[in-house]
């Protein structure tokens, strides 16, 4: 799975973020500038449980992500707090999922296996943050 962009909507205001086709590299030389905040809000869109950062509450925003799976479907995942939507943007079909609830059938389709152990544990290789992360996969 690629991803394409996301877009973080509040009210009236919007910021999209582009993402290489190959590599993007998330850094900044001062703390406090969004990194950590940007890579839980990639994986909030994405369905995950995660925490909010400390001026930012994930359930207040609503989170647009465009992926490109493996076997080259393009969906625009929209998430705002419990309710998620995904679109396939080449033939039109929409779901609508409540999550938590329905969150192994979002990630089924999004990446594209139904193996239930994988689906469970897609989360460690991904969580890779400057505050837990680390932590969470030494243990």
């Amino acid at each position: 799975m690629r991803l394409k962009n996301l877009k973080i909507i509040f009210g009236l205001f919007s910021r999209t973020f582009e993402f290489d086709i190959k590599n993007n590299l998330i850094y900044s030389i001062q703390n406090s500038t969004g990194k950590t905040t940007l890579l839980r809000g990639l994986l909030y869109a994405l369905g995950f449980s995660i925490p909010n950062t400390k001026n930012f509450k994930f359930e207040e925003y609503t989170f647009e992500l465009t992926i490109l799976s493996d076997s080259n479907k393009e969906y625009i995942v929209k998430r705002h707090d419990s309710y998620c939507y995904l679109q396939n943007i080449k033939d039109g079909t929409e779901k609508y999922f409540s999550l938590p609830a329905n969150v192994q059938e979002l990630h089924e389709i999004i990446f594209e296996t139904n193996n239930k152990n994988i689906i469970d544990n897609i989360l460690a290789p991904m969580y890779v943050d400057q505050e837990k992360g680390w932590t969470l996969l030494n243990r």
